[in-house]
């Protein structure tokens, strides 16, 4: 045991800010670490961005703008998904989804006030989800 760390104990994995800037390979590789090291019911949350914003296709200039200023200080965004393509792609690794939240859920989720004001708003391109490990079929 390393830090309280036991593999094969049911874990919850938080992932954040982080798959975007990685080849697939290594995604796959924390993924596949998750599911050989954690028991069946384990979960982790994570958020991406969308392939077609990693492809410059950028609906909002801040966006764009916020793109070219990590690519800039050498952390391009390298992965993204398609919402429709994320369960899929978690399936056939082990996983299955427990929520996919998009931009309107988030905003609503996390920057609602009790007043019903909303208090920012998530980019278009980032979505957060949570997957449990079920094993491979």
């Amino acid at each position: 045991m390393q830090s309280g760390y036991e593999s094969g104990k049911c874990t919850f994995y938080i992932w954040e800010g982080v798959c975007f800037y990685l080849i697939t390979e290594a995604v796959d590789d924390v993924l596949k670490f998750v599911t050989q090291h954690s028991s069946s019911g384990s979960s982790i949350i994570f958020d991406y961005v969308l392939e077609s914003f990693v492809k410059g296709e950028y609906k909002d200039e801040r966006a764009r703008k916020g793109a070219e200023c990590h690519a800039n200080l050498g952390e391009p965004y390298i992965f993204g998904i398609e919402a429709h393509r994320i369960e899929p792609f978690l399936n056939e690794r082990g996983f299955s989804v427990v929520s996919d939240l998009g931009p309107q859920e988030l905003d609503q989720t996390y920057l609602m006030g009790s007043d019903r004001t909303l208090h920012g708003h998530v980019f278009d391109f980032i979505r957060i989800v949570h997957a449990r490990i079920t094993g491979l079929s």
